[in-house]
């Protein structure tokens, strides 16, 4: 009966194999458009779909059509199936009527069968089955996803490997929440020292010294000549230098003000032009205000502008103190359909600019921890991958009876995985 991936497991010999189709026959429950809306993440299974601000998938006019969905029952988006876009609902509620809801006859624990789908093996198999949909995508057919094979050992057994399973993979979710909390908790540390140091609580408060504080055009009036405008600029004129450059949108900017891998590895004509030693500022949309330092030349977006310093201004001091301002910037903005700072505005912004001596300390200090919160992230994303391979693992061995849960009651099955 096994195929794929799936042939390859040694099951106990009282476990036994049964189509999917009989074990959770599929349901076509509909006409209560009163009921919640539910959606299906690939981490996070059945959720409501209110509970999430990342679905941007428009609801279909007649709701009436929408499959029910109950507690318990197994929801499959086709088209996502392959990559664990499934899982067992807690929530009544319901789902696009592109969808599969598959309710678990009473011999079935609805918790077992979600942890079986999502174990390794069975994705694989999934992926095996799924028909290619391009440009992105796998169909998974209902004709052929009913076929797949269940491995199921009796009702008591599947209760007690799925107890095992929601405490096991409820304490490592445990320890990558707290190592994400520490993480966290350093980054705003940070974030509130470069607020400080940067004199930005200074401006806030409404104190400083007068001679400190400044329009943002003083310490940004460019020294380039020739085919560079003077002040703030955006070289929209195709006066690119010869070859290839890096090309960078908004997204291409991380959180501490570093400006990652290009999006296009060339220059494209009438594209700005960032000189070496700029400050990238994102002047609209959601992602106004994000910040990065460039220290080599570059070219972008016309979402993208860059500022030169002025000499005797250091470059990352500048860059610190804006992203330090990131919310001022953004209250700056002009709003109408979309928030917008054009050249003018962000040239009369307001900003600290001490001695240079104090702002080579500052930026020593503030680059100095960030170091520090690379490494601390390196470290916890190294954390993380650890975990979600020992869970996988753990799942995969526990519902396919490779491994004896009795066995592990009272240790500590997840060694390796600490806080």
């Amino acid at each position: 009966m096994t195929t794929g991936a799936l042939s390859g497991i040694a099951a106990p010999a009282h476990w036994r194999w049964r189509a999917l189709w009989s074990v959770a026959p599929r349901v076509k429950e509909f006409g209560r458009p009163e009921l919640p809306p539910l959606s299906v993440y690939l981490n996070a299974g059945v959720v409501p779909r209110d509970s999430r601000g990342d679905n941007h998938n428009q609801l279909g006019e007649d709701l009436s059509r929408y499959l029910v969905v109950r507690p318990h029952d197994i929801v499959f988006n086709k088209l996502r199936t392959w990559q664990g876009g499934l899982g067992v609902s807690k929530h009544e509620g319901i789902v696009s009527p592109a969808y599969f809801v598959c309710r678990p006859d009473a011999e079935s624990d609805s918790r077992f069968l979600h942890y079986l789908l999502r174990s390794k093996l069975y994705l694989a198999e999934l992926t095996r089955i799924s028909k290619w949909m391009p440009p992105s995508q796998f169909d998974t057919p209902w004709e052929t996803l009913r076929k797949l094979p269940m491995l199921l050992p009796p009702l008591e057994e599947q209760r007690r490997i799925a107890d095992f399973l929601d405490a096991e993979t409820a304490r490592i979710d445990k320890l990558v929440r707290l190592r994400s909390e520490q993480s966290a908790l350093i980054g705003e540390g940070i974030a509130a020292e470069a607020v400080d140091l940067t004199g930005r609580s200074h401006i806030r408060r409404g104190g400083g010294a007068t001679e400190n504080l400044v329009q943002l055009r003083r310490a940004a009036m460019s020294t380039q000549t020739g085919s560079t405008p003077a002040d703030l600029h955006d070289l929209s004129d195709g006066s690119a230098p010869e070859g290839n450059l890096p090309w960078y949108t908004p997204a291409a900017i991380d959180s501490w003000m570093s400006i990652a891998t290009a999006e296009k590895d060339t220059h494209r004509d009438g594209a700005p032009l960032f000189p070496a030693g700029s400050v990238v500022i994102t002047g609209i949309g959601e992602s106004l205000g994000k910040v990065a330092y460039l220290d080599h030349v570059a070219t972008g977006n016309q979402q993208l502008t860059a500022i030169t310093p002025q000499v005797g201004v250091s470059g990352r001091f500048l860059a610190w103190q804006l992203w330090a301002a990131e919310q001022e910037i953004r209250e700056w903005a002009q709003y109408s359909r979309i928030r917008i700072i054009n050249n003018d505005s962000l040239k009369s912004f307001p900003i600290y600019l001490p001695s240079r001596t104090e702002q080579d300390t500052v930026v020593r200090t503030l680059d100095s921890h960030v170091v520090r919160v690379r490494q601390i992230t390196d470290a916890f994303l190294r954390f993380q991958r650890l975990a979600d391979e020992r869970r996988q693992a753990l799942i995969t061995a526990a519902v396919t009876g490779q491994f004896d849960v009795s066995s592990a009651i009272g240790r500590n099955v997840t060694d390796g995985v600490s806080a």
